[in-house]
């Protein structure tokens, strides 16, 4: 089937590593354009490549044009490059081949990736403010445990200075990371090379999963946004009328979140069973009452995908309000928190001398 997973690899398996989500929005926008202008898609794919800058994705026009051109069907073309295009580009190309209209279903993929390549963006500034502002306060308390313990430790060995408890853990832990210094990096790298090991892909999804749903505001937004990309990939596929199951399958494998991906199987089992989606749904715990009456009402009328788009929208607005409300509350929780650990160890390392002051007076 056209969605099924392909792992074909072209040009040496470059192409994907250098095509960004954007590249592709901006590709399938063009592509809906002339063809709604009445191109035929062969002269679109033709002018895309022409004007396209991006050696990969030019790479990637071209295999695709060669295909279409031997007579391999649009889809199917797309399906030997499914790592990039994602399986929801393809499946949405094949309803289009199979009645819904090549420019009408490439509208509707270039509204939905477009929307998807926004809030990734909004994502990206909620998540990109704490890491930076972690990686700074790593650096200040590296620096410090590295450099600045040391020679304060030294004094005090010197002086013969009764050491408080929080200054002896700080020069514990600068002594141990000065002389232990190659086996920490050993160990760090290990695991950053174990995690990205292809192979590992299940668990670092994981990992990653419960580390971002463990941290307030992060969490909730991660999760909405996740349910969010749920909705709108479903409704856009049944839209299209691909079957329920085969939607199930597609969003499955979209949706980053591990939880909600396992629940989605677990959702298609139950309807593949004979299980209503309207009970299945509400079963699975992750969606909204309006939701769930959404779908209740939608089935009994034969459009669930209608008003699931409906509701995606909503839910965008939702996100939106969330991840704003996660950066109004995590600038200063941050900046405290470094403040405070900062402030920590600063103390920590003057109270032998405060103390000493002490005796003197």
């Amino acid at each position: 089937m056209p969605y099924s997973r392909n792992k074909i690899r072209n040009w040496s398996g470059l192409l994907d590593s250098k095509i960004s989500p954007a590249d592709v929005v901006g590709m399938t926008q063009q592509l809906a354009f002339m063809i709604e202008e009445g191109l035929t898609l062969t002269k679109a794919l033709h002018t895309l490549h022409d004007q396209e800058t991006n050696a990969k994705l030019k790479h990637l026009i071209q295999d695709i044009i060669t295909q279409v051109e031997s007579g391999v069907p649009f889809s199917e073309a797309c399906n030997t490059h499914v790592d990039t295009l994602n399986q929801f580009f393809v499946s949405m190309m094949h309803a289009g081949e199979q009645g819904m209209g090549l420019p009408t279903v490439l509208r509707r993929v270039a509204t939905h990736l477009e929307k998807e390549n926004e809030q990734r963006k909004k994502l990206k500034q909620v998540f990109t403010y704490p890491i930076v502002i972690c990686s700074f306060c790593g650096i200040i308390i590296s620096c410090l445990i590295i450099f600045i313990i040391p020679v304060f430790a030294k004094v005090y060995t010197q002086l013969g200075a009764s050491l408080p408890l929080p200054t002896q853990l700080l020069i514990a832990i600068s002594h141990f990371v000065r002389t232990q210094w190659l086996l920490l990096l050993m160990g760090i790298s290990a695991i950053t090379l174990g995690l990205m090991h292809p192979k590992s892909q299940v668990l670092r999804k994981n990992v990653q999963h419960k580390l971002i749903m463990a941290i307030p505001l992060l969490g909730e937004v991660s999760r909405k946004a996740s349910i969010c990309k749920f909705i709108r990939t479903f409704s856009s596929l049944l839209v299209c009328h691909v079957l329920i199951s085969d939607a199930l399958s597609i969003t499955e494998h979209i949706v980053s979140d591990s939880e909600i991906s396992k629940k989605t199987n677990q959702i298609k089992e139950k309807i593949e069973s004979g299980e209503s989606i309207t009970q299945t749904m509400k079963e699975s715990q992750l969606f909204s009452p309006m939701i769930i009456q959404m779908i209740n009402v939608g089935e009994e009328g034969g459009n669930v995908g209608e008003l699931l788009e409906k509701c995606a929208t909503a839910l965008e607005h939702d996100v939106d309000a969330v991840a704003k409300k996660a950066l109004i509350i995590i600038e200063p929780t941050l900046t405290l928190g470094v403040a405070v650990i900062v402030g920590f160890i600063a103390l920590a390392i003057y109270l032998p001398m405060f103390d000493m002051m002490g005796h003197v007076q």
